[in-house]
């Protein structure tokens, strides 16, 4: 029996084994419920962290849908999405399974390639995807929906691209089809967007191919009254903005804090924000976000080697990054610094001198927390042809794109990378971000003299005079710690 109005969405996994409890609501998606519901379709939303056999979920659906829509980036949501796309056409026979998100933007002649999905929607999808849902239900004509890239009669169809439409035309996110006491984080968190896109032109990373170098935002006033309705109707007290550039408009910002103030909005938010972008805020403006429930701004830094920042086209200066710290100092808002391990083209002198600098930073702000990421290729970033002449191996398959798990990056001294995407020529990285990891970052929660706390106390020791002296060679206390973490 067929359902010609129903349309069901589906989250895959990022991570293997991934569960659902702490998790925040897939804003890619609940996006898509709120324009296909405002068309009048019947939308339901399967987040398969909270799901073990798909077959079982599948079996559970009575009626054959529109289609199965999916969304995945490059991680392991693209082989679970396929062992989900594998079920459906097992299940339901004949019913399109459609591909969107990052993967299949950026990818989507690996995505095509695949014989379990039949549709991709690339771009920004609200519209696209409901013009294919109508087209769908009605036997209308695919090659007429721009943004969508489809297979007839054996043969692959790419239509011309959609350009990015204003968001302000976009209904608000409906979360009710979530469940958000499972879906929040801590003190009741949600994820929020009030911006697309960017405008600068840092090298790593691939915003622009799905948006190009452009920013679009909605109305301050929008998301005032968009964070007052969350607040009304789901009791969030944390609020995190999922915005690439929230600072990009000062005006704005300035609008949407006094927003909060003036209606008085019990609610804390953190955000990411540039270091020059920071610098433009008069200290008023830092009072005026503090008063607005500002907790966290996190920024990228990436390196503390002016000639690194200047090749990853960062356009920020060393000095910048610590007039940042010294403006953060002296208030109540955590500031939290991103720094990346292996940049192509660094040398381990070159990343010798960023960890100095991180302790520079941590002496003008002693509360500033340090994040490490270990470098990861992006397609079609400007930095794809010096990844290739560092020994990058771009893989042309499903199964090797799925290797590149997201969660691992956060972790560079146990950071896996199939040796098929690329060949691991930093292993000295990893090892000097290991020391500096046991030497400085680490909390050791022990308490009382134990030889656990005898061996953790030790190694730290241990670990700061190797970075402080930049003395790496005869790395036992590494070596040993790899042999326990075989994942390295």
């Amino acid at each position: 029996m067929e359902n010609k109005n129903t349309v069901i969405l589906i989250y895959p996994r990022l991570v293997e084994g991934e569960q659902s409890g702490k998790a925040p609501p897939p804003l890619s998606l609940l996006s898509l419920c709120s324009s296909l519901k405002e068309r009048g379709k019947d939308v339901k939303l399967y987040d398969l962290r909270s799901y073990d056999n798909y077959e079982t979920l599948l079996k559970s659906i009575s009626k054959s849908p529109v289609c199965f829509g999916l969304s995945a980036m490059i991680s392991y949501q693209i082989r679970d999405g396929i062992h989900f796309s594998e079920a459906v056409h097992k299940i339901f026979p004949g019913v399109p399974v459609v591909w969107g998100g990052w993967f299949p933007t950026i990818l989507p002649d690996i995505a095509i390639s695949h014989p379990t999905i039949d549709i991709l929607v690339k771009g920004q999808g609200e519209v696209s995807f409901v013009e294919l849902v109508e087209a769908l239900s009605t036997g209308g004509d695919l090659a007429e929906i721009k943004g969508i890239t489809y297979k007839k009669n054996g043969k692959v169809f790419n239509n011309p691209p959609r350009n990015p439409v204003d968001l302000n035309s976009l209904p608000s996110v409906d979360y009710s089809l979530v469940d958000i006491s499972r879906s929040t984080m801590g003190d009741r968190f949600i994820n929020y967007i009030s911006s697309t896109g960017c405008p600068h032109r840092c090298k790593f990373c691939n915003v622009q191919t799905v948006f190009g170098q452009k920013w679009m935002a909605l109305a301050a006033l929008r998301v005032v009254n968009d964070i007052e309705m969350l607040i009304k109707n789901y009791q969030v007290k944390m609020l995190e903005f999922y915005d690439d550039n929230l600072f990009v408009n000062i005006q704005r910002l300035r609008d949407i804090m006094n927003g909060f103030v003036e209606k008085k909005l019990d609610i804390r938010w953190v955000a990411n924000v540039r270091v020059n972008q920071f610098l433009r805020l008069t200290e008023e403006d830092i009072r005026l976000i503090r008063r607005a429930g500002c907790h966290t701004l996190t920024f990228g830094a990436e390196s503390g080697n002016q000639k690194t920042l200047d090749f990853l086209q960062k356009d920020i200066k060393i000095e910048e990054i610590k007039e940042v710290a010294e403006r953060l100092r002296n208030n109540d808002i955590v500031a939290r610094y991103n720094f990346m391990v292996g940049i192509p083209g660094e040398t381990p002198a070159d990343f010798q001198s960023t960890l100095k600098f991180i302790l520079t930073l941590k002496e003008i702000h002693p509360g500033l927390e340090i994040v490490f990421y270990y470098y990861m290729p992006i397609p079609e970033s400007k930095l794809k042809y010096e990844d290739i002449k560092m020994g990058f191996k771009q893989p042309d398959t499903f199964e090797g794109w799925s290797r590149c798990i997201m969660g691992d990056v956060t972790k560079p001294w146990i950071y896996r990378i199939d040796k098929s995407i690329m060949e691991d020529k930093r292993e000295k990285f990893k090892c000097m971000s290991f020391y500096f990891w046991k030497g400085y970052l680490l909390n050791d929660p022990v308490v009382g003299f134990t030889l656990r706390r005898f061996k953790m106390i030790t190694i730290k020791v241990l670990s700061r005079l190797r970075v402080q002296t930049g003395i790496y060679i005869f790395p036992l206390e590494w070596k040993l710690f790899c042999r326990r973490h075989k994942s390295h």
